[in-house]
């Protein structure tokens, strides 16, 4: 068997002196060392059609009952000669028994007339397969397979209709295709037709067409203030398992130093992402939040079902009244959650609530001012988010995370819409669609 499982020059030549000779499917592949299925596909592949029957010494064959016919004076009572070695008349014409030859041999293996004994009178279309052919003939297929488009220009049109605009709204190639099974096609070959110009999309639409910038390997001072206050990291790896995975990751993003600011959270069980306008990015304005998030949460009877609430942060200046975070603002000496905080200079301990940025900075790119925005534009924003499915996720989206009482009561309480993912739109200003 040659190397990688595929068929060389000398096996194809083995296969045509055998397929002459008319040894059985069986025999061939034992012989040659490949499974039988193979070998029929290779022959019924590569064979080529044969040039028609024009002239020969004997008469075409025809009629099922050719071979040892004996019949004389169907077309004249005064010839003598056998009907079958007429070259006046057409058997088909003149006789009432004529029965038409229907070959099997090339609707199943051999599938070629290689080792016919017929062949050379045999008005049927005739294969044959021959080894220099058939080996030209893999090698042009295998070259064209890695050059060009193998589509039609309509086909390329219903492709771009569909792509496109999707692209152009900042979805990635894999969600798309996740979202469109009858694109049946690899996110490489997508992107290569892409690279290629042949759809309206460019190389510069793609979400991850950009540069890095070199990492600082500046080793900084990782001391933290939380150490003994029970709020460390470490404090947080503690906890059980369980808790670990409900506990939701909180942070802020910033617009136009000293503008409004958006306080965000999500959830490490299902990566639905909430944010929520604030004023400006201080401690007071944080806690003003959380207690207008409670109070939101606590009116749609959700909260309770949201215990025990365990929260996890960096260590920026707006998360440092810890004990205001954690009190509640509506019961009296309640504690309405429990706070966490990262290690200094450590973003990737809370990884989810990172990579929700990263998608929500597709909608508001980087000194974006949020003065303009309004808590219903946030909640639109978000919506769009939670609705563009992930790899992580199975290529579900956070909403399909979500348990059933959760879409009942969590969506509604928090503003949150779910939208169809054709019109999920990643680029600034979706918001305003």
């Amino acid at each position: 068997m040659s190397q990688g499982n595929r068929f060389s020059y000398e096996d194809r030549k083995s296969i045509e002196s055998m397929l002459d000779q008319g040894h059985a499917l069986k025999t061939i592949a034992e012989e040659i060392g490949f499974n039988e299925t193979s070998i029929s596909r290779e022959v019924l592949r590569n064979r080529i059609e044969m040039r028609k029957v024009k002239k020969c010494k004997v008469k075409p064959m025809t009629c099922q009952r050719f071979e040892g016919c004996k019949k004389r004076r169907i077309c004249s009572q005064k010839c003598t000669r056998v009907c079958r070695s007429c070259s006046w008349k057409r058997c088909e014409d003149i006789c009432p028994d004529f029965k038409k030859i229907v070959c099997t041999t090339t609707m199943s293996f051999p599938h070629v007339c290689n080792s016919c004994s017929t062949k050379n009178r045999c008005l049927e279309t005739r294969y044959a397969y021959r080894a220099k052919y058939a080996q030209e003939a893999t090698e042009v297929r295998a070259s064209q397979s890695r050059s060009g488009i193998d589509m039609t220009t309509s086909e390329l049109m219903w492709l771009s209709d569909i792509v496109t605009p999707l692209i152009r709204r900042k979805q990635s190639v894999s969600v798309i295709l996740k979202n469109h099974p009858e694109i049946a096609m690899s996110p490489t070959t997508l992107y290569r037709y892409i690279d290629l110009g042949r759809l309206g999309a460019r190389n510069i639409d793609l979400v991850r067409a950009v540069k890095m910038k070199k990492r600082n390997r500046t080793v900084k001072d990782r001391t933290t203030r939380h150490s003994d206050d029970g709020r460390s990291y470490d404090d947080f790896l503690a906890l059980p398992k369980e808790l670990q995975d409900q506990t939701i990751e909180m942070d802020t993003v910033i617009g136009r130093k000293g503008g409004k600011t958006l306080l965000t959270f999500c959830s490490r069980s299902h990566r639905v992402l909430y944010a929520h306008l604030m004023e400006k990015n201080t401690a007071a304005c944080v806690i003003a939040a959380l207690d207008s998030l409670e109070e939101m949460l606590i009116k749609a009877n959700v909260l309770v079902k949201l215990y025990p609430l365990i929260l996890l942060t960096d260590n920026g200046s707006e998360f440092s009244r810890s004990e205001g975070i954690e009190m509640s603002a509506i019961v009296p000496d309640a504690q309405r959650c429990k706070l966490y905080h990262c290690d200094p200079y450590s973003s990737w301990q809370k990884p989810y609530v990172e990579n929700a940025h990263a998608l929500l900075r597709r909608i508001l790119p980087k000194k974006t001012s949020f003065d303009g925005l309004t808590q219903e534009q946030v909640n639109r924003i978000c919506s769009h988010i939670n609705s563009y499915a992930r790899r992580e996720l199975k290529w579900n989206t956070p909403f399909e995370r979500l348990p059933e009482w959760g879409k009942e009561n969590i969506l509604p309480a928090l503003g949150l819409d779910i939208i169809d993912p054709d019109d999920v739109n990643l680029t600034p200003g979706a918001d305003n669609k």
